[in-house]
């Protein structure tokens, strides 16, 4: 009997014990959603101001300060120095994949979120994860904010128009620059060795990978043209217009009757019809043509000799219609389904010849550059970009 009398009771004081915990959960969570209690403000700073924490960006813009990296994490120190401080986060091509593209100074961003971290160096700093109309594509973008100049209201991008010449001349400089993937700035992010220097010496190969120094194609391209053209593939497909051959013409016999090698005709009718800055692509690959002889890219340096470099138009073409299929539409399907695309989009139109105004000789003749027009002809002077960037959702 003396058991069972402790085993009710023992019960009995589970059963209020559980009632008791119960209530008080759902009074906790009660006053959590509703706010009730106090203290919710101060709370939340507190919040926000923990380490390692994702929060709401506190402030909504802001403007790059000088050449700035942006990523696909927020694990900057994994990138610029790794375990031991000395070592860079690289694929198994030899290239820093975490690197979304390198913004050129005052480019406008839009704040999302923020996460505070210290960095090996106990340094606090607060990475961004920003949206920026310069990048259409799908990775996300994080930023030390140590490179930004935080703004309450949006600034307009400052975006130049250059004409041909210009990007043209530009992009030669470019030759002989290294090829980094994703990169798109000729000197790379210096800054970067203030924040996140190595431990030790470094070589200048390594100094330069930190730095983040040189081009893909389509980096090259971007900078090149102060920042008028799309910084991945899938963007690139809609950019611009298509240029586009029919090349089903090419008869695959000779007058006798003999099979022929096509690709040497395919290629002379599309050297025809191209034009400097147009942009041959295929695969993931992308030329840009500099006029009727050559063409230029960033080559993978874990494939090719890599780096900046020009070549001829002629044997870039020949050789692609060996291996790829000329489409007109990128999207379009091939019977086979193997075939790799080749494509060509144009961007750039110059301007339609303006007719001298006829001038006396109290008249001033107009000595304004293409660069630099007048306001009230900078319409008409202007150098036409087919078509925008679109800006992000």
């Amino acid at each position: 009997m003396r058991l069972g009398w402790k085993t009710i009771h023992v019960q009995s004081f589970l059963g209020i014990f559980m009632k008791l915990r119960i209530s008080a959960l759902s009074l906790l969570s009660f006053l959590l959603l509703t706010g009730c209690g106090g203290g919710t403000e101060e709370n939340a700073d507190l919040s926000d101001n923990q380490l390692d924490q994702i929060t709401a960006a506190k402030t909504p813009y802001a403007l790059t300060k000088s050449d700035t990296p942006l990523l696909n994490s927020t694990d900057w120190d994994g990138v610029f120095g790794g375990a031991d401080g000395n070592s860079l986060r690289y694929d198994r091509f030899g290239e820093i994949d975490d690197l979304v593209f390198v913004a050129a100074p005052k480019t406008p961003l839009n704040l999302q979120r923020q996460i505070r971290h210290k960095t090996r160096l106990g340094v606090e700093t607060i990475y961004y994860k920003v949206t920026t109309p310069d990048y259409t594509g799908e990775e996300p973008l994080w930023v030390d904010g140590r490179f930004l100049e935080l703004q309450d209201v949006r600034q307009p991008a400052e975006k130049t128009v250059l004409n041909s010449d210009q990007i043209l001349e530009t992009l030669r400089i470019y030759v002989g620059l290294p090829y980094t993937w994703h990169g798109s700035s000729a000197d790379g992010a210096p800054r970067i060795l203030d924040y996140y220097p190595p431990a030790q010496e470094i070589t200048m190969r390594s100094k330069n990978d930190w730095i983040l120094k040189g081009f893909d194609s389509l980096g090259m391209l971007y900078r090149a043209s102060a920042e008028a053209t799309p910084l991945d593939l899938k963007s690139l497909m809609n950019f611009g217009q298509a240029v586009f051959v029919d090349l089903a013409t090419v008869s695959d016999k000779d007058e006798q009757g003999n099979t022929v090698d096509t690709s040497v005709a395919k290629a002379k009718m599309l050297m025809a019809e191209l034009k400097p800055l147009d942009i041959i692509t295929y695969s993931d690959r992308i030329w840009v043509v500099l006029d009727h002889d050559e063409v230029i890219e960033s080559r993978y340096r874990s494939k090719f000799d890599g780096g900046v470099k020009t070549g001829s138009l002629y044997d870039t073409l020949y050789g692609l219609l060996q291996k790829g299929t000329f489409v007109k539409d990128p999207f379009q399907e091939l019977e086979d389904k193997k075939a790799k695309k080749i494509f060509i989009r144009r961007f750039y139109a110059e301007p339609a010849p303006v007719a001298a105004p006829a001038t006396d000789a109290t008249t001033t003749p107009n000595t304004s550059s293409v660069m630099n027009p007048p306001a009230e002809a900078a319409t008409e002077q202007s150098p036409t970009v087919t078509n925008e960037v679109p800006a992000a959702q």
